[in-house]
């Protein structure tokens, strides 16, 4: 009987274990911020209209249930907002917070679009933030 009730528990164990590396190898939020770059390039290539860009991600917030998007009209990213140290970057930018997963800390994946004075995107960065304690 104990035997039995081990064998149940080590079971549930590695079925446990299974599905969750499946479900963790299939988030496409964990893979690297330069293959989620590639992506977002597809959707909005170098070049892309501001206007459209918004249009292409307000239609992919709805689909893809993004969980913050914020339009600047006015300015360019920030370098420290993007943990770097220096000035501005573009002109007018999109930030897009596009979801989140968990290890042990939540991790937020947020993309910035920067658009140059002629409203044309020039750069895409994607950004990792670790949420710990």
């Amino acid at each position: 009987m104990k035997k039995t009730i081990i064998y149940t528990i080590v079971g549930l164990l590695v079925v446990i274990l299974g599905v969750s590396i499946i479900s963790c190898s299939t988030n496409p939020l964990r893979q690297s911020s330069e293959q989620i770059r590639e992506d977002i390039l597809e959707l909005t290539p170098m070049g892309t209209n501001f206007y459209e860009a918004a249009g292409i991600l307000e239609r992919v917030k709805l689909d893809e249930n993004w969980e913050r998007m914020s339009v600047d009209y006015g300015r360019g990213i920030p370098m420290g907002e993007l943990g770097r140290v220096g000035t501005s970057v573009g002109e007018h930018s999109i930030r897009a917070t596009i979801g989140n997963y968990s290890n042990f800390f939540m991790t937020d994946v947020v993309v910035f679009w920067v658009f140059d004075k002629d409203l044309e995107l020039i750069e895409v960065f994607v950004e990792k933030i670790i949420n710990g304690l």
